[in-house]
């Protein structure tokens, strides 16, 4: 049985407590916030995560994805999970009104993609490389290809995906041997493979853009001859409608452990139409604006693990009947106590619970700083906020995931 309760009450510690966050707080007025309203916004996805997203969690990974002649088709429930996701605006909540997004703080997503994470991180790997890709094309892309990509990534019509590793190459992308060449009309031609490219290929949206890197030819050697382009499945009109078929292919999907409702793609590039984001040879650097949110969210995944381990564990703890307690029976009216009056359970439990809960207050202490490096008027403050970030992505990358493990372990 799958259980899972959003934590309601240990953000609404963490907005007024800990981050002692007011309705007269400078960043909740930028977005025209108050408390109460963030409130509102948190139960309401807390419901879509308990009672849409999470019935399709174990379904979803056993039966899986499955490549048809090309095309992805996701598990039974995901296309309409999907549809009612995009449908209630949860896509653009952190996307600049500009591009039709609510442009909530980014803290807020944080809780958002935690109760994501935990009721059905398959799913959440859809949505969330698209803000990614927000992100990135926001930050570096020209304005004609903001105003034709974006609109349509926020609604969630249109999802996006990062492309980095090749077959011969994924740490060190300066030995990549995709090829960008470029046309008279200045777009490119982009020819090369992906793998692991997550939800490369998939039903759920109407196209699918990819964020590439490349190498023009006669480019520098290593990671200062990438560029980055955007490449989509179907070449858009310039008044944002579909276009003809790019030539683009998934080739396979991999066979994984987890996450089976997740396409984790080979992607092959056949003199795919692409255009560049940012400028040449600055690839890795227009990149990293998407990794390193790719980074965060993939952090807060593991914070995801260890909550819903931790609620199952906190079940199946007051479920399972054995023995007694050491101060004599807690419910004589039953065979056996449940196990969670034993010690050696509480404490499990208690570690888990304590750790979660405090990753879960640095994480969105970041978030916090990931808004005050945005909005911040004020120099030392607004760099003080961007070192933080800075700093603690990757630690908080690695720390979080390797705590889900060990909660997850722990409550096995």
């Amino acid at each position: 049985m799958q259980v899972y309760k959003a934590p309601l009450r240990d953000y609404r510690f963490l907005i007024k407590d800990f981050l002692n966050l007011s309705s007269a707080d400078s960043i909740l007025k930028h977005s025209d916030l108050n408390t109460e309203d963030l409130e509102m916004i948190l139960e309401e996805a807390a419901k879509l995560c308990e009672n849409t997203l999470l019935p399709l969690n174990q379904s979803g990974d056993e039966e899986g994805c499955t490549l048809k002649d090309g095309h992805v088709v996701t598990p039974k429930g995901f296309k309409e999970a999907y549809k009612s996701f995009v449908e209630n605006g949860w896509q653009g909540i952190t996307v600049n009104k500009k591009y039709g997004g609510q442009d909530l703080p980014y803290f807020i997503n944080v809780f958002l993609d935690e109760m994501i994470s935990s009721s059905n991180m398959s799913f959440g790997l859809y949505p969330g490389l698209t803000s990614n890709a927000i992100e990135a094309i926001e930050k570096n892309a020209s304005e004609e290809i903001k105003n034709l990509y974006l609109p349509k990534l926020t609604t969630g019509e249109w999802s996006g995906t990062m492309n980095l590793t090749e077959p011969h190459c994924g740490t060190d992308l300066g030995l990549s041997k995709t090829t960008a060449y470029p046309q008279e009309d200045g777009s490119f031609n982009i020819t090369g493979t992906k793998i692991f490219i997550t939800c490369g290929e998939h039903d759920m949206s109407d196209n699918i853009i990819h964020l590439v890197l490349a190498k023009t030819p006669n480019a520098p050697e290593g990671i200062k001859g990438i560029s980055l382009f955007i490449v989509p499945k179907f070449i858009p009109n310039s008044d944002g409608s579909i276009g003809e078929k790019n030539s683009l292919e998934c080739g396979s999907i991999e066979k994984k452990m987890g996450i089976n409702a997740s396409p984790t793609c080979v992607m092959h590039y056949n003199e795919a139409k692409g255009w560049l984001v940012g400028d040449l040879h600055k690839g890795m650097k227009a990149m990293f604006v998407m990794m390193n949110g790719a980074r965060l969210m993939v952090g807060v995944q593991g914070l995801g693990i260890a909550e819903i381990a931790y609620q199952s564990a906190l079940y199946y703890a007051n479920e399972r009947l054995q023995g007694r307690s050491l101060n004599g029976s807690k419910f004589p009216d039953k065979p056996a106590d449940p196990i969670i009056v034993h010690p050696e359970i509480r404490k499990n439990l208690l570690k888990i619970k304590s750790l979660t809960e405090g990753l879960r207050g640095l994480m969105v202490w970041t978030g916090l700083q990931v808004d005050k490096a945005k909005l911040e008027k004020d120099k030392f403050k607004k760099q003080k906020a961007e070192d933080w970030v800075a700093l603690i992505t990757p630690i908080l990358k690695s720390f979080s995931t390797d705590l889900g493990l060990e909660a997850a372990n722990i409550a096995l």
